[in-house]
């Protein structure tokens, strides 16, 4: 039962972290697009 807790929170907080990734790089990419030319391209 505790483990599933655990588990749940780790989900959330990786999905929360992905989403914080996604909108940092698709910004930094908008600021400077040599960054990363595929990011920038879309």
């Amino acid at each position: 039962m505790f483990q599933r807790i655990i588990v749940s929170e780790l989900k959330m907080i990786a999905s929360t972290f992905q989403q914080t990734l996604c909108i940092s790089l698709s910004w930094a990419t908008r600021t400077n697009p040599r960054i990363h030319p595929i990011y920038s391209s879309r």
